[in-house]
């Protein structure tokens, strides 16, 4: 459970949300998400939002107890038993830090970079666009692909960026605090998880402009530092105004039919020359808790996604994954080619 402090004007906002047809509508999911979806719960004290979720919120409360508790039960957990991973810190300066050479089409960070990147684990905890929040898997996974993203691309020759499957907001967070010039910045979600996101946007950005999915039009969202939309939305987005689209966890969650809609949404409005972040799990079985149901799923691999015949940057494992968790990774950088 985590508490934020939002003024007030933006908490009456928030509940024409929660009371829009646009929250309230049946979404298409994976038995995955409908399960996880059950458990987000939002309450209003005064000014303050009060959110719990079992999936889309990934910001964690500072509690210093607790994770030194966590780490002592790690430690008895996996004792004698393998696989046991590094630390965060340790898993990020390895695979920053290491000079070997790549080949074609795999994450090569000697190369000279567009933007400077951060192979300093001290150097990230110190910057703190996260405020006060533990800073974990989550927040070290996305500056890696921050990371990615500052060596390959030119942060400023873009203006839009399309996220689906935006979670708590770390992509949205780390790319406004270091690229200002990024003009509108626009996140997918289901409505259950995305009201997490328009919460933390609220309050670690409370100056800046940010639409709403029941606010939405065809001809506002680009007017918007920060635009929310939900599924049933994403033909508002124009063809050809997308300069970076991203998904990362969420494709490998979702239904086979899902995946297809979101490529051909990002090959539509990207434009030419546009690129696309894809950093989703090698093989995922979207499963929820009914077990008749979960044996005739159909597992999601990321190599059996609908790709369009887009130039290929980068084809490769996710190195850092590789040392935190036992399931794989795989990344995949691509310029849209029209």
């Amino acid at each position: 459970m985590i508490r934020l402090k939002i003024s007030e004007d933006k908490i009456i906002r928030l509940k024409k949300f929660l009371d829009s047809e646009n929250f309230q509508n049946s979404y298409s999911k994976s038995e995955m998400w409908k399960e996880f979806t059950r458990s987000s719960k939002i309450a209003f004290e005064k000014n303050f939002v009060i959110i719990q979720g079992d999936s889309g919120l990934y910001f964690r409360n500072l509690n210093f107890f607790k994770k030194f508790i966590s780490k002592f039960k790690n430690l008895i957990v996996n004792y004698n038993k393998l696989p046991i991973f590094l630390s965060y810190k340790q898993a990020f300066e390895l695979v920053m830090q290491n000079q070997q050479a790549r080949g074609k089409k795999q994450l090569n960070f000697n190369q000279k970079p567009f933007h400077k990147i951060f192979k300093n684990f001290d150097e990230i905890l110190e910057d703190k666009p996260f405020k006060s929040y533990n800073f974990d898997y989550y927040e070290t996974k996305h500056y890696y692909l921050f990371n990615v993203l500052r060596t390959y691309i030119d942060f400023n020759k873009l203006n839009n960026v399309l996220e689906i499957g935006g979670g708590s907001g770390h992509f949205l967070t780390l790319i406004t605090n270091y690229h200002s010039n990024i003009k509108s910045y626009i996140n997918v979600d289901l409505p259950e998880t995305i009201i997490f996101s328009i919460c933390f946007t609220m309050n670690f950005f409370p100056n800046e402009d940010i639409c709403l999915p029941n606010e939405a039009n065809t001809e506002n969202i680009l007017k918007n530092k920060f635009t929310f939309l939900t599924p049933n939305q994403i033909d508002f987005i124009k063809d050809e105004t997308v300069d970076l689209s991203i998904n990362t966890a969420s494709f490998a969650e979702m239904t086979k039919k899902d995946i297809e809609i979101y490529f051909e949404l990002i090959q539509r409005v990207s434009n030419n020359g546009g690129y696309f972040l894809n950093h989703n799990r090698v093989h995922k079985n979207p499963e929820g808790k009914d077990e008749e149901i979960n044996k005739n799923l159909e597992p999601n691999f990321f190599s059996e996604y609908p790709y369009k015949n887009n130039e290929v940057i980068i084809y490769d494992i996710c190195r850092l994954v590789q040392l935190l968790e036992k399931d794989p990774f795989m990344l995949r950088l691509e310029k849209i080619i029209k």
